[in-house]
């Protein structure tokens, strides 16, 4: 009598198929969550420190009693004061530690608006002037990264603050 072996057909059944489909996307999905939350945790980052330095920037003003500026530039920002000729020139970074920052690689300047002027993303350099009287303008600085957006702002009380973009300006 002849015993007929069952063979099993080459290949991947449809369940191992859907369970290899299944892997690879929740793999996928948490590098894509982690990947987020880094660039969450990148833009919060920058807004903090863009926040301190303009903080830093207003006191060094008032306590040098010298006009100095933040230029937003492509990709990060620098401080400038001005010379004897009243003409801006950079902060040497000897003199000031904080006198220019690069933003880190996918952060960006998406949006600045200084006392009525407004700047988009790609505009030419704009400066945030403090003088030594202890003036702040009005001005909102929008940083993104991916679909995360952190705004730095001056309050209604002269204090300047960064927040997620949602929450609402205090």
């Amino acid at each position: 009598m002849l015993v007929e072996k069952h063979r099993r057909p080459n290949g991947l059944s449809l369940i191992e198929l859907l369970v290899v489909v299944l892997i690879v996307s929740v793999i996928i999905g948490t590098a894509t969550l982690g990947l987020g939350r880094r660039e969450a945790e990148q833009v919060r980052a920058e807004a903090d420190r863009l926040a301190a330095v303009l903080r830093a920037t207003h006191e060094e003003a008032i306590v040098r009693g010298r006009i100095l500026a933040v230029h937003l530039q492509e990709g990060g920002y620098q401080l400038y004061q001005l010379d004897e000729r009243q003409r801006f020139v950079p902060v040497a970074l000897e003199e000031i530690a904080f006198a220019r920052h690069r933003l880190p690689p996918g952060v960006r300047v998406q949006h600045y608006q200084v006392e009525g002027a407004r700047h988009e993303e790609g505009d030419a350099e704009v400066g945030l002037v403090f003088d030594p009287s202890g003036a702040i303008p009005a001005f909102t600085i929008v940083l993104a990264a991916g679909e995360t957006r952190y705004r730095v702002w001056r309050t209604e009380y002269g204090k300047i603050r960064a927040a997620d973009d949602r929450e609402p300006p205090s």
